[in-house]
Order: structure tokens, then C-alpha cells, then sequence
């Protein structure tokens, strides 16, 4: 995708995600990634690619965690469990993500999937921390 094209799906992405969020300004962060949150999860919205774009929308649900069996098997469990968004674990953090190809994205597709990573990483944010040793991200905002 060139770069005209990427700035035009970069506005159509941030018009949707307006839409989606009843908001008139988004918030961003360094990285330009649109930034949303609710309960203990952070969560993001990324255009990511460069022949092929996509939007990931991703969230974090816990840091600082013990690698274990354990743990993986969680991880895993919570996998066979979720239908749209997929669960990862790397160097001790939770991450939630769904992806969606830029042909796919509409208010709908975004709407969908904004709320399927945010309810997954919120519901298992605490879960992780608690169980694994772990913080969730609002635990570490309010600590800094």
C-alpha cells in the first residue's frame, strides 16, 4: 500500500473509530496507536503493514508474570475459550489481539472486535495478576 493510501485508510480507521466510541477527539499514543481502556485493561488500535494492511487491536491485561506450565496452560485454556480474539503470552506480559484486514474494517468489524479484546483482557487482566504474580496495567498507572 503506498503512502497516499495509507493516510487515506488512516483516516477512514480514526473517522470509524470516532463513530464506534462516540468521541470527538481520539487519544493516541507515541507510537500513533489509537488508545481506548476500560476496567484494568489498556487497549489499542493499531493499522499495521506495508503491502498488506491490517488493523490489530490489542490489549494488555497483565505484566510482570512468572513463566510457568502453569501459566501456559491458562493461557491456552482461555484460547479454546475465546471465539474472535487469541491470547498470548510473551517475556511475562498477557497481550489480547484480534485482527481484522483493511478490506474488512467497518464501524461494525471495529466495534466487535474493540469489544471483544477489551472484555477478554479486562475478565483475565485480574485473573493473571492475582494468580501469577502479576500487575494489570490500571495497577501500574496508578502506582507511577
Amino acid at each position: 500500500m503506498n503512502d497516499e493510501n495509507a493516510t487515506w485508510f488512516r483516516a477512514y480507521l480514526s473517522e470509524c473509530l470516532r463513530l464506534v466510541w462516540g468521541v470527538s477527539e481520539l487519544m493516541c499514543d507515541a507510537d500513533g496507536d489509537f488508545y481506548f481502556h476500560n476496567g484494568s485493561a489498556e487497549c489499542f488500535v493499531s493499522a499495521e503493514g506495508d503491502r498488506n494492511l491490517i488493523v490489530r487491536i490489542w490489549a494488555v491485561a497483565a505484566v510482570n508474570l512468572k513463566a510457568s506450565a502453569k501459566l501456559l496452560r491458562e493461557v491456552n485454556d482461555i484460547n479454546t475459550r475465546t471465539r474472535s480474539c487469541h491470547v498470548v503470552l510473551s517475556n511475562g506480559v498477557v497481550l489480547v489481539e484480534q485482527m481484522i484486514a483493511a478490506q474488512g474494517v467497518n464501524e461494525q468489524t471495529l466495534a466487535q472486535a474493540c469489544a471483544s479484546v477489551l472484555t477478554v483482557a479486562d475478565d483475565t487482566g485480574a485473573l493473571f495478576a492475582t494468580v501469577f504474580d502479576g500487575v494489570t496495567p490500571l495497577e501500574l498507572s496508578r502506582a507511577s
